[in-house]
């Protein structure tokens, strides 16, 4: 539940960090 609270308030941000974060993710493997 506390983390769910967290990504409540900004949710535009960790969608926004995932995108980026697959590519390099992906290159890396």
């Amino acid at each position: 539940w506390r983390d769910n609270r967290k990504s409540r308030p900004y949710p535009t941000q960790l969608s926004s960090l995932i995108p980026p974060v697959e590519p390099i993710v992906n290159n890396l493997l």
